[in-house]
């Protein structure tokens, strides 16, 4: 076991490293630079590690990575920017994390995403999901969650709600409900201005007409 896990600390590596696994290993600290040089990294466990923070940077050259597990960490505070280059990501694994906050759920929209895990977590058990970013998940196959109102990130998936799968999206109803009245009314409201429009030309061509008559 290690506490930090320091700068370049697999740069000496003579092969390409696809998997790395480091699930409870006592890391307590990620430096900046720590994951350098793992280009071709696919998968990256960090699971059961008391680990608080993670930079930045941690994952940026990690362009091949496609699962990422940061389950039963001490996490209380994550960068949403952290994946912005993990572009081929579709397994992320954030269960029983500290994660709380609204920027902090901005992070699991990632539109590559297939299978994503945020139960038993405080970002499950709170309202931090935004619901209404839902459409950057299109790909989303599976996702576990603690409240039914979740699923609605995953119209498309199956959704386990501690771990017990529902296809019902009841739920979503409330959520979804708002944005579509308001779109039949401000439809509504368009063709009526459409109609008020036509008539009133339709009246002054009429009165045009009248008086090229005359």
């Amino acid at each position: 076991s290690v506490s930090t896990l320091h700068n370049l600390s697999f740069s000496m590596l003579t092969s390409p490293l696809v998997r790395l696994i480091l699930m409870n290993a006592s890391i307590y600290t990620i430096e900046k630079y720590s994951l350098s040089g793992l280009t071709f990294l696919i998968q990256l466990s960090l699971k059961l590690n008391p680990i608080n923070i993670i930079p930045m940077v941690a994952f940026a050259n990690l362009f091949r990575l496609q699962q990422l597990d940061l389950s039963y960490t001490l996490l209380r505070h994550i960068n949403p920017q952290i994946l912005k280059g993990n572009k081929h990501l579709h397994t992320f694994n954030l269960r029983h994390t500290n994660l709380h906050l609204v920027d902090d759920a901005s992070v699991v929209f990632v539109a590559s995403l297939r299978r994503l895990d945020i139960s038993q977590s405080l970002l499950s058990q709170t309202c931090a999901i935004d619901s209404n970013k839902c459409h950057y998940m299109k790909k989303l196959e599976v996702i576990f969650v603690d409240r039914y109102e979740h699923c609605c990130l995953a119209m498309q998936a199956e959704c386990y709600v501690q771990h017990v799968v529902t296809n019902n999206k009841d739920f979503c109803h409330n959520i979804v409900q708002p944005t579509f009245l308001k779109n039949i009314v401000w439809g509504y409201a368009v063709l009526i201005l459409i109609f008020n429009i036509v008539a009133l030309s339709q009246k002054y061509l009429d009165i045009s007409m009248a008086e090229i008559g005359r």
